[in-house]
């Protein structure tokens, strides 16, 4: 049951977005929504023309590829003589969904953890009692440098995967598409060739969310233990000598010694 102390405590923790590390949690959460929410709405369209010797007219192919990216699909209609215009759909090998998928993946746990960090952030961590947060911030710290890992390794592949996908979407110089009919037996040409602008703008929102990411350790790595503890260590280093060493490395003083009798 939400009661008055909670919601005044909750409106209290709300400062915590206006620091670095909750503000840059916010933006992550934005981010990694744009990053999965771009892959999963792109598909690609090529239209390629298919040089039809001996036929009345040459034909026109589309070919789509479209989320999870597992294979392709070429719709066309067979070059003849006959007039005949039924429509004709094969599918291409070729598979890169897994790197597709893992990119997906990163994001939508990336976006799940921002909401439920927050939620630790406003509701659950005192601000007036720095005992009760370090714990937190010390795992959160560490869940950090797991997503960390996973952006750059999801950014990277999906990289990867689109240039194999833009190389796919090329009827002139896809493999797949080649010895696929009719290419395999026709000359196939790219006629207009996909716009991939969403694919690449999600390519860069995967490696800015590992930037976000990497900026935001710093901030989480000062709340820790460790840093206070390194802190605290340097400081008595510095500044608290034992006054006991103090005294003993002063040289006693004695009167001196008259042999004059």
């Amino acid at each position: 049951m939400i009661t008055f102390s909670k919601i005044k405590n909750s409106a209290r923790n709300g400062r915590v977005l206006k620091e670095p590390k909750g503000f840059l949690r916010i933006i992550q959460w934005f981010v990694a929504i744009l990053a999965f929410g771009t892959v999963t709405a792109f598909s690609s369209v090529t239209t390629v023309n298919i040089d039809c010797k001996g036929a009345i007219s040459n034909e026109n192919a589309t070919l789509k590829f479209s989320y999870p990216f597992s294979s392709g699909s070429l719709a066309y209609r067979p070059c003849n003589t006959s007039g005949n215009t039924n429509e004709v759909q094969v599918r291409l090998s070729g598979n890169i969904s897994a790197s597709v998928q893992f990119f997906v993946f990163v994001g939508v746990i990336s976006f799940l953890y921002t909401l439920i960090s927050l939620g630790i952030y406003v509701f659950k961590i005192d601000p007036a009692n720095p005992p009760e947060r370090e714990p937190y911030f010390k795992v959160d710290f560490i869940i950090s440098v797991v997503f960390v890992i996973f952006w750059i390794a999801g950014a990277g592949a999906w990289a990867a995967a689109l240039s194999e996908l833009k190389l796919a979407s090329d009827a002139s110089k896809s493999p797949a598409l080649k010895m696929t009919k009719p290419c395999s037996m026709h000359i196939c040409n790219t006629k207009k060739f996909s716009e991939f602008g969403e694919a690449n703008a999600s390519v860069v929102f995967g490696f800015l969310n590992w930037f976000l990411w990497s900026t935001n350790l710093w901030f989480l790595y000062k709340d820790t233990p460790w840093f206070k503890g390194q802190n605290n260590h340097s400081h008595s280093s510095k500044y608290g000598a034992n006054p006991e060493g103090q005294q003993a490395s002063i040289p006693s003083q004695q009167p001196p010694i008259n042999d004059e009798y």
